[in-house]
């Protein structure tokens, strides 16, 4: 083979490798999971779990593995689907606010915010937890639609929850009841 052709052998090569993206991809926190079921939907990290866990309500939960501290997952988004049983909006309300936490929780916010359409519920708090042995932030939100109380719970620690709102956010943001 001559230079001449060679040389457009080699970019053609170069292009091709280009153009296909051999990269990869390793956990990147850009790419995502969706969940569907239970009446809901939502779209997550790609790097995080999504757990099998249920209560005597319908519960799913997804965490961020790389959070693990003394066995324990400190970074979690929870979303619990609790039917109204005739309560109202209100009622339902007045029960999230008159919630008893421990005493070591410590309020820092209330919020307002719109999810899937519906005003929501938001109270953050601040805690020394000694199941963890260090200090968590977890946040509630509380809205109600067809006919269901929705309550999410996010959860990390205080040192790091600013760092994972954007996750919880895109969480938040995609999520859609059906």
């Amino acid at each position: 083979m001559n230079k001449k052709t060679i040389v457009p052998i080699v970019f053609l090569i170069v292009a091709l490798v280009a153009v296909s993206g051999c990269t990869s991809n390793n956990g990147n926190s850009t790419s995502v999971k969706n969940y569907t079921g239970n009446g809901v939907s939502f779209s997550y990290p790609g790097n995080w779990t999504l757990e099998n866990q249920t209560t005597g309500n319908d519960t799913i939960m997804v965490t961020d593995l790389s959070s693990m501290n003394a066995s324990r997952v400190t970074t979690s988004f929870e979303v619990q689907i609790i039917p109204l049983n005739g309560l109202t909006e209100q009622s339902a309300l007045a029960q999230f606010n008159n919630t008893i936490h421990p005493t070591e929780w410590k309020k820092i916010s209330n919020n307002t915010l719109t999810i899937n359409d519906k005003t929501a519920y938001q109270r953050t708090y601040i805690a020394n937890d000694t199941n963890y042995n260090q200090t968590m932030r977890y946040s509630e939100i509380l809205f109600v639609k067809n006919g269901n109380i929705y309550i999410i719970t996010l959860q990390a620690q205080d040192n790091t929850f600013d760092s994972v709102k954007s996750k919880f956010d895109t969480i938040i943001n995609s999520l859609k009841i059906q």
